[in-house]
């Protein structure tokens, strides 16, 4: 089939039988010799888990031996990438206006998306609130915001106190770090080793009976001086899987390895390493892998979050100063700096964004994330649009809610502004406000529509991905920022605010 050229179908038969037969061998070398010439990274990869199951595989041993060299090639031609652009990011100067701005940003950022990947819905917007007023946000469980003051907690101790210790890197820093990520959550269990078995997927953590011998001898390869000479984004690649394959704790064992991993970056000159949750399947499939005998792919990932991070950091700083210049006594509330810090989150969550054209021709597109919609009926509408393309044009997603004002909510309001503002054949949540029953019937919509009853729950019961949690958090901290702004909020004054308020995520 390769000969006649039908690469695609065949690639397809292969992704079908590695899913059959994944740690077959001869499947697995197959499918490297089918990749090598594309792929040689991955292929390599192939072979080495042929090896891992069947140490005598010839072809897999022959295969790998010949591709080794050139995968390594790769791997270094990546750190020296990484280090150049932090070396570009490190001769900014740290009175830069822009720098403090743009690492103000990735301190929120850091916190969502780590917190993101463990499962917590908190949007980056509700993030910012809590940590910057440590004011609750409706619709969101105590443990949620919790998990949010928490990792607040745990790194402005890393930041104010072990960045820039000289030292070795001790046992107690560990449990220091664990016990501000749990201290909101679950303060019995914050900075304590755990004491029962624990299972993580396909992952069984050793016993607890063997948890401090591991950890000590954690700590004594972590300062060894063979380690120390490791470049940084491997050093820190690798501490981050040791400890979460040890999982010393009960919970906050991801969170406490990567604000670890974060640590040695930091020290070695790097900012921290936002791993996105959007990627977060990548991030537990490459630690399975590293379970399974190949780390490799696991530090490659966090290289390339590594770099992704710098990529942003320059870009957006550059970005900043072609703006509006690099003078540090500017006012922080002209829209040139909001801008600024709008690039930073657009860049930060490039794969996803797409736009949504404003109803008046004579505005710009406001770009809005797509995938599918939740309407919520009190106060001003809101919607929270999360994959579907709208323009043909390519484009970016920025996570962002929007507010919009109408004037009454009724069917004849609502409905007209659902069908010019979200794609057809969209999947639309909502409550069961009357008003939202005919979406169904809206000519050319082909929507998917379905509701939750707020009178008896928040979350559909039978469903729980529907929801309108976003919406009624949104809500409350459009509230809290109007009532901030110590101005009126007549019909007149309102769409102003509003405008302001979600110029950013």
């Amino acid at each position: 089939m390769c000969r006649l050229g039908k690469l695609e179908k065949a690639g397809k038969l292969f992704e079908h039988a590695l899913a059959l037969s994944p740690r077959h061998p001869d499947v697995l070398t197959e499918y490297g010799e089918f990749l090598e010439r594309s792929d040689v990274t991955r292929a390599n990869h192939l072979y080495t888990r042929a090896l891992i199951f069947a140490p005598d595989h010839s072809r897999a041993l022959q295969n790998r031996q010949r591709t080794q060299p050139l995968v390594e090639q790769n791997d270094l031609s990546q750190l020296e990438r990484i280090d150049r652009k932090r070396d570009e990011l490190a001769a900014i100067p740290e009175s830069s206006a822009a720098l403090r701005r743009i690492k103000k940003e990735a301190y929120f950022q850091q916190i969502h998306h780590t917190a993101g990947i463990e499962g917590n819905t908190m949007t980056l917007a509700e993030t910012r609130t809590i940590v910057e007023t440590r004011m609750a946000v409706g619709g969101r469980s105590v443990m949620e915001h919790n998990e949010i003051l928490g990792l607040d907690a745990a790194i402005k101790y890393i930041n104010t106190t072990l960045v820039n210790r000289v030292g070795a890197i001790t046992l107690d820093d560990l449990l220091q770090i664990h016990r501000r990520v749990m201290g909101h959550a679950d303060p019995t269990a914050a900075g304590e080793l755990r004491t029962n078995q624990v299972y993580v997927s396909e992952h069984v953590p050793p016993p607890p009976g063997r948890i401090h011998t591991l950890l000590e001898s954690f700590i004594e390869w972590l300062n060894a001086p063979e380690t120390l000479s490791l470049h940084p984004v491997k050093y820190a690649a690798l501490a981050h899987y040791k400890l979460v394959f040890i999982h010393p704790f009960s919970d906050g064992n991801g969170r406490t390895s990567r604000l670890l991993m974060n640590l040695i970056m930091m020290q070695a000159g790097y900012p921290p390493v936002i791993i996105r949750k959007q990627d977060r399947y990548i991030y537990y499939r490459t630690l399975q892998l590293a379970n399974e005998g190949d780390l490799r792919p696991f530090v490659r990932f966090i290289a390339e979050c590594a770099e992704k991070t710098l990529d942003v950091y320059v870009w957006a700083t550059r970005e900043y100063v072609q703006k509006i210049g690099d003078e540090t006594e500017r006012s922080p509330a002209t829209a040139h700096h909001e801008q600024a810090e709008d690039d930073f989150v657009r860049n930060f969550n490039g794969d996803d964004l797409v736009r949504l054209r404003t109803p008046s021709a004579h505005r710009e597109p406001q770009e809005l994330p797509i995938d599918e919609i939740r309407l919520g009926a009190s106060g001003p509408q809101l919607v929270e649009p999360l994959v579907q393309v709208i323009d043909d044009e390519p484009t970016q997603v920025t996570g962002e809610l929007r507010l919009i004002r109408v004037d009454r909510r009724d069917a004849a309001t609502l409905l007209p502004l659902i069908q010019r503002h979200i794609a057809p054949g969209t999947t639309v949540y909502s409550d069961e406000w009357a008003a939202y029953h005919g979406i169904d019937a809206i000519s050319g919509g082909n929507y998917i529509h379905r509701t939750v009853n707020h009178q008896n729950n928040f979350i559909n019961p039978a469903d729980q991905a529907v929801h309108t949690q976003g919406i009624e958090g949104a809500w409350s901290r459009a509230k809290l920022d109007l009532m901030r702004l110590k101005r009126g909020t007549s019909p007149e004054l309102l769409p102003g605010h509003l405008a302001r308020l979600w110029s950013r995520p």
